[in-house]
């Protein structure tokens, strides 16, 4: 998961549609002011949720490119071991 392009994706959208952006921080401003509580709480879930998230596609991508790279040495004649 590489978060670079979905943060670049929400600039772009943000900046094609600045209406959205203005009533979206507006409307987070306006939660945070009234429940602030309940709006920190739910934010501190959200980035739990995301580093369970991060960390998952992490290993998949790491346990992803050891089977590639082991699928490409056993294919690779140069790399075969030979008889003696």
């Amino acid at each position: 998961m590489d978060f670079g392009k979905t943060v670049d994706s929400t600039m772009k959208y943000f900046q094609g549609h600045p209406l959205m952006g203005a009533g979206a921080v507006l409307a987070l401003i306006v939660l945070i002011y009234l429940k602030p509580k309940a709006v920190f709480k739910l934010a501190a879930a959200a980035m739990i949720l995301v580093a369970v998230l991060y960390v998952g596609s992490f290993l998949i991508d790491l346990t992803n490119t050891g089977i590639h790279e082991q699928d490409k040495s056993l294919s690779d004649p140069h790399l075969k071991q030979q008889d003696l």
